[in-house]
């Protein structure tokens, strides 16, 4: 699946969390599978949102499991509130997932309508089903009417309450001497902690991209910086060298800790760490922490500004004011254009900023240390291993608990007893066999896929679950809706 054409809705028959359905889902070996399982708290990625799941019971080369997104649903054998709440974060994540892929509302699916299944079951009893589709369409309209402004890949000239904003957003996709790069943020100092009058001097020939000031970073001595520096001179694993400065540490993974007296981290797991003149924005909450040291800042007085920003998908953005704004006005604009963090580099009106190789802001204020975008040449990537195709063998496994309509004798014969019972599979046999499953040890005789009409066990899935680009692209949607995003 290449491009999503569709999401299908499924419910999951029993009462697990999306946490429990996710990791039932990875200990398995079963070809089913689904994208994401939703609660009432939290949604779980279980697939990259490119691939395929084997959800929709349409066959190897189906619709519904080759080209749609599939969600289930939590807690709907017991429903209830935490249900009812499941339900309604399932209709804002397909919401998004739709205006995500460009996708209208009738692209939206029950389970039901790929194979027969009864599924989601509890929707469909509740005849609930047109309903989901118009809160889904409502919250389209409300993403549409919230619809935030947003800064373009490389740099950019705005105007923000009647003033001049430079703003560089980190860009995946720059070819420079016929080569490819994705741009890294980073840190770069002069040795010996030497102050120099312009950044324009601070540089490493055209490795990069951007660089704007930042006044400290420098944190356990001044011959810890670095000329071209990659690395970060930044004091992890005991007590901070300058206490009376705030931290910011981003982490390899793109998580973002910021605060007082911030050590312990292993220095091979961070990407970033420097200290701030003040935090702005704090996981999307406005706040005003300022560093002791920064005995210059005010919240009140205009300067030309450098503010160090990262949107909701973990993108970092540099921002440098050549008109005159106030903290408050630097911490709306980063609202405003759906930053998640944000931090102000300068306690006393220095701004500086050079980009694509020309000084775009300067106020000729000494500085010591940049932040920057430096390129990573892209190299040719290994085409992945193709999923694998199902086979028409048996689809549950012993241990299974199955509701089935009819069951016959022996495993070859064709003669049924028509009875709707709920039992556990205990034996499997091999492909090729008409009846695979015995049902409680022969209680109930042996039946067949055709015969199942529910599972009471998790969908499961015969892939890894594994951190990828799609699925850290969501991860910061999903916190933008305000859900708890896990990792497995």
């Amino acid at each position: 699946m290449i491009n999503p054409g569709y999401i299908t809705i499924h419910e999951t028959s029993n009462d697990a969390s999306a946490m429990a359905e996710a990791s039932f889902m990875q200990g398995n070996n079963n070809k089913i599978s689904f994208h994401a399982a939703i609660d009432h708290n939290r949604a779980v990625v279980c697939l990259p949102l490119d691939r395929s799941s084997w959800n929709a019971g349409d066959g190897v080369s189906g619709t519904g499991n080759r080209n749609s997104i599939s969600l289930e649903i939590c807690y709907s054998k017991s429903g209830g509130d935490r249900y009812e709440q499941a339900w309604i974060n399932t209709a804002y994540l397909t919401a998004l997932l739709l205006k995500e892929y460009k996708l209208t509302i009738d692209k939206v699916k029950k389970h039901q309508d790929w194979s027969g299944k009864y599924c989601p079951h509890r929707t469909l009893d509740n005849k609930k089903w047109d309903k989901f589709k118009a809160q889904v369409s409502a919250f389209l309209l409300e993403m549409e009417a919230n619809k935030m402004a947003e800064f373009k890949k490389g740099y950019q000239k705005i105007t923000y309450a009647g003033q001049v904003v430079h703003a560089y957003k980190q860009n995946d996709d720059i070819t420079y001497n016929k080569k490819k790069y994705k741009l890294e943020v980073g840190l770069l100092s002069t040795p010996n902690y030497k102050q120099l009058q312009t950044i324009n001097t601070i540089d490493d020939e055209k490795l990069y991209w951007c660089k704007v000031n930042c006044s400290y970073f420098v944190m356990d001595g001044s011959e810890k910086g670095q000329v071209l520096g990659r690395e970060q001179s930044f004091t992890v694993n005991e007590t901070p060298f300058q206490k009376e400065w705030l931290e910011v540490i981003v982490l390899n993974n793109n998580d973002v800790i910021c605060g007082s007296q911030l050590y312990g981290y292993n220095r091979q797991d961070i990407k970033l760490a420097y200290s701030p003149a003040c935090i702005i924005l704090n996981n999307g909450k406005k706040v005003f922490d300022i560093s002791s040291g920064a005995k210059a800042f005010s919240l009140t007085k205009k300067y030309n500004q450098s503010i160090h920003a990262i949107d909701y998908n973990g993108v970092h953005h540099f921002i440098v004011t050549e008109g005159l704004l106030d903290a408050y006005q630097c911490q709306q604009m980063c609202l405003d254009y759906g930053m998640r963090y944000a931090f102000m580099l300068d306690s006393g009106g220095s701004a500086q900023m050079k980009a694509d190789g020309s000084l775009k802001r300067n106020t000729g204020r000494a500085i010591p240390n940049v932040l920057c975008f430096y390129g990573v040449e892209l190299k040719n990537e290994v085409t992945p291993t193709p999923d694998p195709t199902p086979t028409s063998g048996p689809k549950h496994k012993v241990g299974d608990i199955v509701k089935i309509t009819k069951y016959s004798a022996s495993s070859t014969s064709t003669s049924y007893v028509t009875k709707t019972v709920t039992a556990k599979i205990t034996k499997v046999l091999s492909t090729g066999v008409l009846n695979p499953y015995l049902l409680d040890s022969g209680n109930y005789g042996w039946t067949n896929d055709n015969f199942i009409v529910e599972d009471s066990t998790p969908a499961v899935n015969t892939y890894p679950i594994k951190v990828m680009k799609a699925t850290n692209e969501l991860c910061g949607t999903l916190n933008d809706l305000g859900f708890a995003y896990e990792k497995l």
